[in-house]
């Protein structure tokens, strides 16, 4: 809360206390890196666990845990990503899977793997910042539909960020189903 205070003479009055908005929770949190410009507006006046609980939700339907990148490469340029894929239920046990994918980096990877589970979507912005020892990952992604969604991933390396931010867009996207 501020509170604003206007000094007359000898007479101190104290204005009404007006609650402090949230311009950029990332920021005030952090310290560094402002909340891409999109998301900085759509998220404008939310706490820290209310954007967390909006933006990166877990666990989702289908969550990719880890996202590690084999020591071999693969053909063509192309990359070997081993992904740790947790399914979730509301109603049946959850459970996981693993997954060995050859893309050119860590988010057609995570595409591939949710367009093979019914999820598709098409990434529309992407932002990566360090935060001290963590890599922060920041998507817009979209349905063949058009519905559009912002999420965040958090993670201690870039390809972890990734498969995060990608499973909070799809649990945003698809939600439960």
């Amino acid at each position: 809360m501020h509170t604003n205070t206007t000094f007359l003479s000898d007479y101190r009055i104290e204005q009404a206390t007006t609650p402090h908005i949230a311009e950029d929770c990332f920021y005030e949190r952090f310290g560094c890196h402002r909340l891409p410009r999109g998301l900085r507006e759509e998220a404008r006046g939310m706490g820290w666990y209310l954007f967390m609980a909006t933006y990166a939700p877990t666990p989702g339907a289908m969550t990719i845990n880890t996202m590690n990148v084999e020591p071999d490469a693969g053909a063509f340029g192309s990359t070997i990503y081993s992904a740790e894929i947790r399914h979730n239920s509301k109603t049946r046990p959850s459970y996981a899977t693993h997954r060995h994918i050859a893309a050119g980096g860590p988010v057609a990877a995570c595409t591939a793997i949710f367009a093979e589970a019914g999820r598709p979507m098409e990434i529309l912005n992407f932002h990566q910042v360090e935060v001290f020892e963590s890599t922060v990952t920041f998507i817009k992604a979209c349905t063949m539909s058009g519905k559009t969604r912002w999420a965040m991933g958090m993670a201690g390396s870039p390809e972890d960020s990734v498969a995060h931010a990608m499973s909070a867009a799809s649990q945003r996207l698809y939600g439960w189903r």
